[in-house]
């Protein structure tokens, strides 16, 4: 296959297995229901300052939905649809989730943070082997919002040869058995019962859920048509109401539909028939859904971000969090921005770092510039005129030369 143009796409998948997950009642204001999870790997330290690193075309940013629930035993963790140890005490939380590599070996994430309102932030660290180009970083948990809202249809143009970026997921490893899928999985051979081994389809479930190689996308009036390079694999997306006859079978790529959310491609997938999520043989039942969310990244080449006009038409400010981590929060806001990111490499093409303590440090240089008294702008700032001559001093005009050329021309009158 010659590939011209490969772009980075997020598959967001809700499955329904054989597995119990049970709904997750939301009890107010605790901690209790959905949350999305994201981890991102590389971290700087700048200044006395930590960030997380952008995501770059090699790293993107990994994505799921943590569910919360507390039960007479304890806390109850799923992420992706598959329990994960946790421990919560007070404000401090630990999560420990088992993932499968590139080569579906098992390694651990292990993340530790606080919880601060809506919000649950920390670091992770790997554990275990693997093959996977991931290092440890920073995480972050907002509470997932509901999605009552109808978005107008905003169709996009997703034509295109389109590969997944690698570790976009947690690609769990374990997950939620009922008693009679945990007796067909304890029968189930890899190296004899996988789909591909039988010369059958591994169904479209484990081609998008594994997510491991190219796919194109076709337009036309009615549908979208997506060839997978897994197995020469073709799967058509009506774009209408268009319903299965009745004698349509259940088959291993189903039935889908798909509309527009706003600007987010929604498909829905029916008639599937048993098979299984991936090699390691958690089952899907005959008459399982799939649900699948697309959306297209911004490209980041206009920009147009003005603080004081947002503040104009009372767009508010990002939340800051609990007293003292309010520097965590605008890192967090600003990292998920594709104007920020963008503004990043336009400073390291120029060999320049740009973090959100840049904006400190800019605020000390242009009131110098300014001419304002140092005690006023290391007040303002916070601390002491000794620290600030100490971090800023740099940014003090020499005003050396300007009072001898006064004085000779005090001398010369």
């Amino acid at each position: 296959m010659n590939i011209t143009n490969i772009n980075i796409l997020r598959t967001a998948l809700e499955i329904l297995f054989f597995t119990v997950i049970s709904s997750f009642p939301a009890l107010g204001q605790t901690i209790e229901g959905s949350w999305m999870l994201e981890l991102n790997g590389s971290k700087q330290e700048i200044d006395n300052s930590i960030t997380i690193g952008a995501p770059s075309d090699n790293e993107a940013a990994i994505i799921g939905e943590l569910i919360l629930r507390k039960e007479e035993k304890g806390w109850q963790a799923h992420v992706e649809g598959g329990p994960v140890e946790i421990d919560i005490n007070g404000g401090e939380i630990e999560i420990l989730i088992d993932s499968r590599d590139l080569a579906g070996f098992v390694f651990f994430r292990r993340l530790n943070g606080e919880i601060s309102g809506n919000m649950m932030s920390g670091t992770f660290t790997i554990e275990g082997a693997t093959e996977n180009p991931e290092h440890g970083g920073y995480w972050v948990a907002t509470r997932k919002k509901e999605e009552n809202e109808k978005l107008p249809p905003n169709p996009q143009n997703l034509s295109g040869i389109w590969t997944p970026a690698p570790g976009v997921d947690f690609r769990k490893y374990s997950m939620d058995l009922t008693e009679k899928a945990q007796n067909w999985h304890n029968d189930y051979i890899d190296h004899y019962d996988q789909p591909n081994v039988r010369c059958v389809s591994p169904g479209i479930v484990a081609i998008v859920a594994w997510g491991a190689y190219p796919f194109e996308i076709l337009k036309s009036e009615e549908r979208l048509t997506f060839l997978y390079e897994v197995d020469s694999e073709v799967r058509r997306i009506f774009m209408n109401d268009k319903q299965p006859p009745e004698y349509y079978p259940p088959s291993a790529m189903g039935f889908s539909n798909g509309y527009w959310k706003g600007d987010e491609l929604v498909i829905e997938t029916q008639l599937l028939e048993g098979n299984v999520r991936d090699f390691r043989g958690e089952p899907i039942s005959e008459g399982a859904r799939m649900h699948e969310r697309y959306s297209i990244s911004q490209d980041g080449n206009t920009l147009d971000w003005k603080l004081q006009e947002r503040i104009a038409i009372g767009e508010s400010l990002p939340p800051l969090g609990a007293e003292g981590k309010g520097g965590e929060a605008l890192r967090t806001h600003l990292r998920r921005r594709t104007a920020w990111q963008s503004l990043q490499k336009e400073a390291e093409n120029i060999n320049e770092v740009l973090v959100p303590y840049t904006f400190r440090h800019r605020y000390a240089k242009q009131s110098h510039a300014a001419g304002f008294p140092v005690s006023n702008i290391a007040a303002a700032m916070g601390h002491s005129i000794e620290v600030h001559l100490e971090s800023y001093a740099r940014f003090v005009p020499d005003g050396t030369a300007d009072l001898y050329f006064k004085a000779n021309e005090i001398k010369a009158a």
